[in-house]
């Protein structure tokens, strides 16, 4: 889905320090923005909770996550709007999350997030290549930590139940510390 900016929605002043801008949101169709991540070319990332989507507010004019995109737009990059889980493993635009809530990009440009009401961490595959022992195809969403069905604490990490994920992350390298919390 792809969604033009309006002239009130983004603000084309340089930021401050200490000064504060919005940048999307006035006229947004945003509802219950939970985590935000911003990648080394200034693209941010919302997790939307409530509308069980992430988008993303284009700093360039580019194409990525299969998509061509403007600068100032907001597009959305995973999930249907849907609540679910469904679609593990295919295109991330026709996947289902339930409450994202926390983002976190790698140095390669993978997008990982905290599915929140489904128990697990998801990530969108930047390339394509293995990565946490599985095949993934770039622009492809998979579960790498929890599942919305699986439980028990003696299951590989991509089964194991994840009660309410949210992440707190670090990066070293290439490499994803994910402390998981659990919510009441």
């Amino acid at each position: 889905m792809h969604r033009p900016a309006l002239e009130h929605e983004i603000v084309a002043k340089p930021a401050l320090p200490g000064d504060i801008y919005t940048v999307a949101g006035a006229d947004s169709a945003f509802n219950s923005p939970d985590g935000v991540a911003v990648d080394a070319t200034g693209n941010v990332y919302v997790a939307d909770a409530t509308n069980n989507r992430v988008q993303e507010i284009a700093a360039t004019t580019h194409s990525q996550w299969g998509m061509s995109m403007t600068a100032g737009d907001t597009y959305t990059i995973a999930g249907t709007g849907t609540a679910g889980h469904a679609g593990d493993g295919g295109a991330a635009t026709s996947a289902q999350l339930s409450c994202p809530s926390r983002l976190a990009l790698d140095a390669a440009g993978d997008l990982y997030i905290a599915d929140h009401c489904n128990n697990r961490v998801q990530e969108i595959a930047a390339a394509t290549g293995t990565q946490w022992g599985k095949s993934m195809t770039h622009y492809e969403i998979y579960t790498v930590a929890g599942s919305a069905t699986g439980s028990g604490s003696r299951r590989r990490c991509s089964s194991a139940q994840i009660p309410r994920a949210s992440t707190k992350s670090a990066w070293s390298g290439n490499a994803l510390k994910a402390l998981t919390t659990s919510a009441a």
